[in-house]
């Protein structure tokens, strides 16, 4: 049985969404602890290794795809950095793996367009961090989430199984 309901008409899909927040609630989240000296946004994709919650990295796409082990930093009112929507080291962050999120995206979006993920930084924009959702394909930077789709500027909606394809321009 799937661990979220396909049919998007309950969807809150209002512009002052909280980051984070589920769009439509579901049952199946978990809970992971951030490692020492981590901080995790809400609305940004993460990885789950080894119980932990950490950022998202190139160097891990085949274990990601392998283990499903994707999920979107929930909101929480116990996260020790609610002011900046963060959570910090030792927090333990609710992660949602399917279902309609919230997102922290980089660029304004459509519900056309792809939907990618950032998985190193971008040098140049300091804005531009692993986790943040985007459109716009960038080199050995960013990957593409097969099966996920934009329904509103801020949401995303995410199946029970994705997998992370690495945007190669060349």
């Amino acid at each position: 049985m799937a661990d979220y309901i396909a049919d998007q008409s309950t969807v809150n899909t209002s512009a002052d969404q909280l980051v984070g927040r589920e769009a439509k609630a579901y049952a199946a989240a978990i809970k992971d602890s951030i490692p020492a000296g981590a901080t995790l946004k809400f609305g940004q994709a993460f990885q789950r290794k080894a119980g932990a919650g950490i950022a998202l990295a190139l160097a891990d796409l085949a274990l990601i795809n392998a283990t499903q082990s994707l999920r979107i930093a929930q909101y929480q009112t116990n996260a020790s950095d609610l002011d900046n929507s963060n959570y910090s080291q030792y927090d333990v962050v609710l992660g949602g793996k399917s279902g309609y999120y919230v997102v922290d995206v980089e660029e304004a979006i459509t519900e056309a367009d792809t939907v990618r993920v950032r998985l190193v930084v971008n040098g140049l924009d300091a804005l531009k961090v692993p986790g943040r959702f985007t459109k716009t394909a960038d080199e050995d930077k960013t990957a593409v989430v097969e099966g996920a789709h934009f329904i509103a500027p801020n949401i995303v909606f995410l199946p029970d199984s994705i997998k992370l394809v690495l945007d190669n321009l060349t």
